[in-house]
């Protein structure tokens, strides 16, 4: 029947509903005990979707309760009826090839849950068929292999390799956890479950400690794979925290939280199964306990080493959703240096245990958040970049103003003018992520005090605190031409000026838009680059008036800040998501923007030995000598503007004298730090 299964050919049932059926006729027992080798995965993996679909529909219950009905045999023992629909052979089967064989992190934890849901680990007096310290000895040997793997390849290593690699060893200590918790319960009281079971199950872990010390310690500067050492710390703390809970008796607390997740696995338990994301039952460990004192004296030698991967994350955040500059294609091909969403995850797994009073874990925009009216299926990748210089120096950063989407075309007027109406304009979904997505990852470096590197305005920081009242002032401070323009506008008296077209205005403002859900067929959207904006319901039928330019100044500011303010609203929500704002606001919009920027200090010594030098120039050359000599006299602003000025490559002239040069120099600052390849 393997055939009826596949996803192609002359036999596959097309329909889901047929398949289920099959899978309801057949049962579980006989799957199990019937097919062989690649049929019995092709068969399992659909039995695998159906408890996952089962989950979310209700309906499909019929379809699993009759799979694993047990038939009225009459030759049937009691001890059959318990274990039904597994058997011995097939659960030993079973659990030699979840931690041995199959490299499917999804399956894994689906047939984790199936074996504890289905065996009733968790029921009343049930000790359910993992009776045996091999199966989970088992388990925790495999975890091992995978630690000592990530952690000693190295070298030619592929990104989706670890991430699979990672996936694995957290769907293994789920699974793990899930069985041990309810085996323990079910021990009589004679037996110690710290000193008899957890001790041996857990021997396999016991040298991964000095492994994975004697590996940070070989972190000096940049580090190659950050994921991998965060995989294995996590792993790491999560095993201390479960041992913790064994010391201090906290084994009942632990069962009732997994048997309320297996009961009623958590909406996310499986979603999103293309990215790496620690699972549920994980989540609520490492949140519900504290770092056990022991794991933290054993990280203290480390703090430095682990630094230094906080750091080597957070510089990939900043070059990648801090950088105007940044071009990635859409090709899934194409390689890029990024952060492995695994290592995103575990990180705010770290931050929730810095935190004192957490109880709830990380909460993911709802349905209620997004318009799905509006929502736009592109790569992520596509609105990239999304913040944008916003002088010519390239020193301060802004959101970037994207093409604002919009349901209907615009119209065009007698007079030729194209317009848009504000009530026509829609929330970018997707777009919205990007900017949530970014917002956590800056709460994530405002929470570890870990500088972006980035400048961005005071204007851009109050929003993020949401109880700053903002000006037009506010607004426009990064742009003081952009200002003037507006305070012009209010200076003017429009009240003598009926005649002058100079000053006939109307609230919009000139923008690029999208037409969302009318592509051709092609695939081609429609685009708009220049078109009027209404500011408000109305607005290009609204003259500005002395009554109303105080109105008009506040929207073109807020429009000329961020043209969707939903997306600022969006980075707000992602900050907020890992910082409870009463911390937040413990600073002032000042200070947030000096801790995402971090020291600006130019190391001349650390310069001028990074320095390369191109025939005839060398570092005895006279001329190199004397300006030297003048860069060690400079301040740290005229450092700066020198960095700005040659951030590539100087080409210096031979000037006589060293007060000839640092004239020179100075001149060269003065009016033209914006840099060579900026002109």
């Amino acid at each position: 029947i393997e055939p009826l299964f596949m996803n192609n050919g002359c036999f596959s049932l097309r329909c889901r509903r047929l398949k289920n059926a099959v899978v309801a006729h057949l049962g579980l027992a006989s799957i199990l005990e019937t097919t062989m080798g690649d049929a019995k995965l092709v068969l399992l993996d659909y039995v695998a979707g159906l408890y996952r679909a089962m989950q979310k529909n209700p309906d499909l219950r019929a379809y699993w309760d009759t799979a694993i009905r047990r038939p009225d045999i009459a030759t049937d023992t009691a001890s059959s009826a318990i274990k039904y629909p597994f058997t011995d052979k097939t659960l030993r089967w079973l659990v030699k090839g979840l931690t041995e064989g199959h490299p499917n992190p999804r399956f894994l934890s689906t047939w984790a849950y199936i074996i504890a849901d289905v065996s009733k680990l968790y029921a009343p007096g049930s000790g359910g068929q993992l009776n045996k310290v091999e199966d989970l000895t088992a388990i925790t040997t495999s975890m091992a292999r995978s630690v000592k793997r990530l952690m000693f390849n190295l070298c030619d290593a592929d990104t989706a390799d670890d991430e699979v690699e990672i996936k694995l060893l957290l769907s293994k200590l789920e699974m793990l956890m899930l069985w041990l918790v309810p085996y323990v319960t079910s021990l009589p009281d004679e037996v110690d479950p710290v000193h008899d079971v957890l001790q041996v199950v857990m021997e396999p872990l016991v040298e991964l400690k000095f492994l994975v010390h004697l590996a940070l310690q070989t972190i000096s500067g940049e580090v190659y794979a950050p994921d991998r050492f965060a995989a294995a710390l996590h792993v790491l703390q999560l095993v201390a925290q479960l041992e913790a809970c064994f010391e201090s008796d906290q084994v009942p607390r632990l069962f009732r939280m997994f048997k309320a997740q297996v009961e009623k696995p958590h909406s996310h338990t499986w979603r999103d199964s293309d990215q790496s994301k620690v699972p549920v039952s994980l989540n609520l460990v490492s949140a519900a306990f504290g770092l056990p004192s022991s794991f933290v004296q054993w990280m203290q030698p480390l703090r430095t080493n682990v630094n230094d991967l906080i750091r080597e994350f957070f510089e990939l955040v900043g070059k990648h959703f801090f950088n105007p500059n940044l071009s990635m294609s859409l090709d899934p091909h194409t390689d890029h240096v990024v952060a492995s969403t695994s290592a995103k995850s575990i990180f705010s797994q770290w931050l929730h245990l810095a935190r004192h009073n957490i109880s709830t874990t990380l909460q993911l925009p709802s349905a209620k958040d997004l318009k799905a009216d509006a929502k736009i299926t592109h790569s992520s990748a596509l609105w990239l970049p999304i913040f944008a210089f916003t002088d010519a120096s390239q020193s301060l950063l802004c959101l970037q103003n994207h093409p604002l989407s919009v349901v209907c075309a615009p119209t065009k007027d007698g007079n030729g003018v194209v317009h848009t109406q504000f009530d026509h304009i829609v929330e970018n979904v997707e777009l919205g992520k990007v900017y949530r997505c970014a917002g956590r990852l800056t709460g994530l470096a405002l929470r570890h005090q870990a500088p972006l590197g980035v400048h961005l305005p005071e204007a851009f920081w109050k929003l993020v605190r949401g109880t700053d009242k903002l000006t037009w002032q506010d607004y426009t401070s990064h742009s003081p031409q952009f200002q003037s323009s507006l305070a012009a506008v209010l200076d003017h008296d429009f009240d003598t000026d009926d005649n002058d077209d100079a000053w006939e205005l109307y609230f919009e403002s000139c923008g690029a838009v999208t037409v969302v859900g009318t592509a051709d067929e092609d695939g081609t959207t429609h685009h708009y680059p220049s078109t009027e904006i209404e500011l408000q319901v109305g607005g290009k039928s609204i003259r500005v008036t002395n009554d109303n330019k105080a109105r008009y100044v506040q929207l073109r500011a807020e429009r000329f800040f961020c043209n969707q303010m939903t997306h600022m609203q969006a980075f707000q929500k992602g900050v907020l998501d890992v910082i409870y704002k009463r911390d937040l606001l413990w600073l002032s919009a000042t200070e947030l923007q000096g801790v995402a920027r971090g020291a600006v200090i130019v190391d001349v010594k650390a310069l001028q030995e990074h320095i390369h030098y191109v025939r005839p120039a060398h570092a005895e050359h006279p001329t190199i000598v004397r300006f030297w000599q003048a860069v060690h006299e400079m301040d740290q602003p005229m450092l700066r503007q020198l960095l700005t000025f040659c951030d590539h490559q100087l080409m210096l002239p031979e000037y006589p004298t060293k007060e000839i040069l640092i004239e020179k120099i100075t001149v060269a600052l003065t009016y033209g730090a914006f840099g060579f390849d900026r002109v």
